[in-house]
Protein backbone atom coordinates (compact mmCIF):
# COMPACT_ATOMS: atom_id res chain seq x y z
CA UNK A 1 0.00 0.00 0.00
CA UNK A 2 1.42 3.35 -1.05
CA UNK A 3 1.82 5.97 1.69
CA UNK A 4 -0.38 9.06 1.62
CA UNK A 5 1.43 12.07 0.19
CA UNK A 6 1.10 15.53 1.73
CA UNK A 7 2.50 18.58 -0.03
CA UNK A 8 4.18 21.02 2.35
CA UNK A 9 5.28 24.54 1.37
CA UNK A 10 7.89 26.60 3.18
CA UNK A 11 6.92 30.26 3.21
CA UNK A 12 8.62 33.45 4.40
CA UNK A 13 11.09 36.19 3.58
CA UNK A 14 14.39 35.50 1.81
CA UNK A 15 17.24 34.38 4.11
CA UNK A 16 15.03 33.23 7.01
CA UNK A 17 16.43 29.72 6.54
CA UNK A 18 13.77 27.97 4.45
CA UNK A 19 16.27 26.12 2.24
CA UNK A 20 18.36 25.06 5.21
CA UNK A 21 15.22 23.91 7.03
CA UNK A 22 14.42 21.72 4.02
CA UNK A 23 18.01 20.41 3.77
CA UNK A 24 18.25 19.70 7.49
CA UNK A 25 14.97 17.75 7.54
CA UNK A 26 15.36 15.84 4.27
CA UNK A 27 19.12 15.16 4.32
CA UNK A 28 20.25 16.06 7.86
CA UNK A 29 22.71 18.59 6.44
CA UNK A 30 23.37 22.30 6.91
CA UNK A 31 25.06 24.54 4.36
CA UNK A 32 26.69 27.63 5.80
CA UNK A 33 26.13 30.70 3.63
CA UNK A 34 23.44 28.98 1.54
CA UNK A 35 22.58 30.88 -1.63
CA UNK A 36 19.13 32.38 -2.12
CA UNK A 37 16.65 30.03 -3.77
CA UNK A 38 15.88 30.76 -7.42
CA UNK A 39 12.29 29.72 -8.05
CA UNK A 40 11.64 26.53 -6.08
CA UNK A 41 13.58 23.71 -4.40
CA UNK A 42 11.98 20.33 -3.73
CA UNK A 43 12.57 17.24 -1.59
CA UNK A 44 10.63 14.24 -0.31
CA UNK A 45 10.86 12.28 2.92
CA UNK A 46 8.73 9.57 4.51
CA UNK A 47 7.71 9.87 8.17
CA UNK A 48 5.68 7.66 10.48
CA UNK A 49 2.61 9.50 11.75
CA UNK A 50 0.10 7.84 14.07
CA UNK A 51 1.26 4.42 12.93
CA UNK A 52 0.98 5.27 9.23
CA UNK A 53 3.75 5.93 6.71
CA UNK A 54 3.32 9.39 5.23
CA UNK A 55 5.31 10.88 2.34
CA UNK A 56 6.01 14.59 2.68
CA UNK A 57 6.63 16.42 -0.60
CA UNK A 58 8.29 19.65 0.49
CA UNK A 59 8.49 22.76 -1.67
CA UNK A 60 10.80 25.60 -0.68
CA UNK A 61 9.32 28.69 -2.29
CA UNK A 62 11.56 31.64 -3.01
CA UNK A 63 10.72 34.67 -0.88
CA UNK A 64 12.12 37.26 -3.30
CA UNK A 65 9.53 39.63 -4.72
CA UNK A 66 10.59 39.16 -8.36
CA UNK A 67 9.75 35.44 -8.19
CA UNK A 68 6.37 35.78 -6.49
CA UNK A 69 4.36 35.35 -9.69
CA UNK A 70 6.28 32.16 -10.44
CA UNK A 71 6.06 30.61 -6.99
CA UNK A 72 2.33 31.20 -6.43
CA UNK A 73 1.53 28.17 -8.61
CA UNK A 74 3.44 25.97 -6.18
CA UNK A 75 0.82 26.54 -3.50
CA UNK A 76 -1.57 24.40 -5.55
CA UNK A 77 -2.49 21.20 -3.74
CA UNK A 78 -0.60 22.11 -0.57
CA UNK A 79 -1.93 20.47 2.61
CA UNK A 80 0.36 22.30 5.00
CA UNK A 81 2.71 25.27 5.32
CA UNK A 82 5.58 26.18 7.58
CA UNK A 83 5.48 29.97 7.91
CA UNK A 84 9.08 30.79 8.80
CA UNK A 85 10.71 33.93 10.18
CA UNK A 86 14.19 34.69 11.47
CA UNK A 87 14.34 35.67 15.16
CA UNK A 88 17.38 37.89 14.39
CA UNK A 89 15.56 39.79 11.62
CA UNK A 90 12.69 41.96 12.85
CA UNK A 91 11.40 42.69 9.35
CA UNK A 92 10.89 38.98 8.60
CA UNK A 93 8.50 38.86 11.58
CA UNK A 94 6.72 42.07 10.55
CA UNK A 95 6.13 40.60 7.07
CA UNK A 96 4.27 37.53 8.42
CA UNK A 97 0.86 39.13 7.83
CA UNK A 98 1.75 39.53 4.14
CA UNK A 99 2.77 35.88 3.88
CA UNK A 100 -0.35 34.69 5.70
CA UNK A 101 -2.48 36.64 3.23
CA UNK A 102 -0.49 35.08 0.38
CA UNK A 103 -1.16 31.57 1.72
CA UNK A 104 -4.87 32.26 2.22
CA UNK A 105 -5.26 33.65 -1.30
CA UNK A 106 -3.65 30.62 -2.91
CA UNK A 107 -4.89 27.72 -0.75
CA UNK A 108 -7.93 26.35 1.06
CA UNK A 109 -8.19 24.15 4.17
CA UNK A 110 -4.45 24.27 4.79
CA UNK A 111 -2.67 23.62 8.11
CA UNK A 112 -0.17 26.37 9.00
CA UNK A 113 2.55 26.31 11.64
CA UNK A 114 4.54 29.40 12.63
CA UNK A 115 8.26 28.63 12.89
CA UNK A 116 10.78 30.91 14.59
CA UNK A 117 14.10 29.90 13.07
CA UNK A 118 17.74 30.52 14.04
CA UNK A 119 17.31 30.04 17.80
CA UNK A 120 21.02 29.11 17.86
CA UNK A 121 21.54 32.89 17.51
CA UNK A 122 19.46 33.79 20.59
CA UNK A 123 22.00 36.42 21.66
CA UNK A 124 21.05 38.38 18.49
CA UNK A 125 17.33 37.94 19.01
CA UNK A 126 15.07 40.80 17.81
CA UNK A 127 11.70 39.06 18.30
CA UNK A 128 10.82 37.64 21.72
CA UNK A 129 9.30 34.21 22.14
CA UNK A 130 6.32 35.81 23.89
CA UNK A 131 5.66 38.20 20.99
CA UNK A 132 5.87 35.42 18.40
CA UNK A 133 3.67 33.12 20.48
CA UNK A 134 1.09 35.92 20.79
CA UNK A 135 1.05 36.35 17.00
CA UNK A 136 0.53 32.61 16.60
CA UNK A 137 -2.29 32.64 19.17
CA UNK A 138 -4.07 35.56 17.48
CA UNK A 139 -3.92 33.82 14.10
CA UNK A 140 -4.74 30.35 15.48
CA UNK A 141 -1.40 28.87 14.43
CA UNK A 142 0.74 26.24 16.10
CA UNK A 143 4.12 27.69 17.10
CA UNK A 144 7.60 26.17 17.32
CA UNK A 145 11.16 27.46 17.62
CA UNK A 146 13.84 25.84 15.47
CA UNK A 147 17.44 25.96 14.34
CA UNK A 148 18.28 24.55 10.93
CA UNK A 149 21.96 24.90 11.88
CA UNK A 150 21.93 22.54 14.88
CA UNK A 151 18.68 20.73 14.05
CA UNK A 152 16.65 21.95 17.04
CA UNK A 153 12.93 21.42 16.46
CA UNK A 154 13.19 20.69 12.72
CA UNK A 155 11.96 17.08 12.81
CA UNK A 156 9.28 18.05 15.32
CA UNK A 157 8.01 20.88 13.08
CA UNK A 158 7.42 18.63 10.08
CA UNK A 159 6.04 15.74 12.12
CA UNK A 160 3.67 17.98 14.10
CA UNK A 161 2.40 19.56 10.88
CA UNK A 162 1.95 16.12 9.27
CA UNK A 163 0.10 14.88 12.37
CA UNK A 164 -2.42 17.73 12.17
CA UNK A 165 -2.94 17.13 8.44
CA UNK A 166 -3.41 13.40 9.11
CA UNK A 167 -6.01 14.12 11.81
CA UNK A 168 -7.95 16.35 9.43
CA UNK A 169 -7.84 13.81 6.60
CA UNK A 170 -8.83 10.80 8.71
CA UNK A 171 -12.63 11.30 8.82
CA UNK A 172 -12.88 11.37 5.02
CA UNK A 173 -10.67 8.28 4.71
CA UNK A 174 -12.67 6.30 7.28
CA UNK A 175 -15.95 7.22 5.58
CA UNK A 176 -14.64 6.02 2.22
CA UNK A 177 -13.10 2.86 3.73
CA UNK A 178 -16.32 1.80 5.46
CA UNK A 179 -18.47 2.87 2.51
CA UNK A 180 -20.74 4.90 4.80
CA UNK A 181 -23.04 7.30 3.00
CA UNK A 182 -23.75 10.54 4.86
CA UNK A 183 -26.31 13.14 3.96
CA UNK A 184 -25.17 16.76 3.99
CA UNK A 185 -27.29 17.46 7.05
CA UNK A 186 -25.20 15.03 9.14
CA UNK A 187 -21.88 16.65 8.14
CA UNK A 188 -20.75 19.78 10.03
CA UNK A 189 -21.08 22.96 7.98
CA UNK A 190 -17.32 23.52 7.77
CA UNK A 191 -16.79 20.02 6.46
CA UNK A 192 -19.57 20.50 3.87
CA UNK A 193 -17.74 23.52 2.47
CA UNK A 194 -14.43 21.59 2.34
CA UNK A 195 -16.05 18.71 0.50
CA UNK A 196 -17.65 21.03 -2.04
CA UNK A 197 -14.29 22.65 -2.75
CA UNK A 198 -12.46 19.37 -2.93
CA UNK A 199 -11.54 17.69 -6.23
Amino acid sequence: MKPSTFKIVLVGDPRVGKSNTLTRFAFDKFEEGHKITIGVEFAQKNVNIMGKEIKLAIWDTCGAEQYRALTNIYYKGAAGALLIFDITDRSSFENLDKWLKDIEQNTSSIVIMLVANKVDLSDQRQVSKQEAAQFAFEHKLAYLETSAKDGTGIQQAFESLATEITKLSQPTESIEKNNIKLTESTIPKGEQDKQKKCC
